[in-house]
């Protein structure tokens, strides 16, 4: 799960910042990636919250936690999910210069 994840996220970030794309969508998409990866480090803090679960006793406090991770990775997903839909949204709130191609001239 989470290696795999780590590697998804990790093989094409290095591949999008040599595209010929406008600096603004580069950097939309590296932050896309951030959330990746903040989902990535949500997980591991699931699992161990998971973990810790004292099964044999009283588990309300042990499965709060767990519950509250449990939803903040779902969380995550969904608004990583969702964030390819912003993209007009966000070109429109960005200033243009910001989003130009600059072109060498040789």
């Amino acid at each position: 799960g989470m290696v795999v994840d780590s590697v998804i996220w990790s093989l094409p970030h290095f591949v999008v910042w040599q595209l010929q794309l406008r600096r603004a969508h580069k950097i939309a998409i590296s932050c896309i990636f951030a959330l990746g990866l903040l989902n990535i480090l949500v997980a591991v803090f699931r699992i161990i919250s998971i973990v810790q679960v004292d099964f044999r006793g009283d588990m309300t406090d042990d499965l709060a936690a767990a519950m509250a991770w449990i939803y903040a990775q779902l969380s995550t997903a969904i608004i990583l999910a969702c964030c390819p839909q912003l993209r007009p949204t966000f070109e429109k709130t960005i200033p243009r210069r910001f989003t130009r191609i600059r072109r060498n001239t040789s």
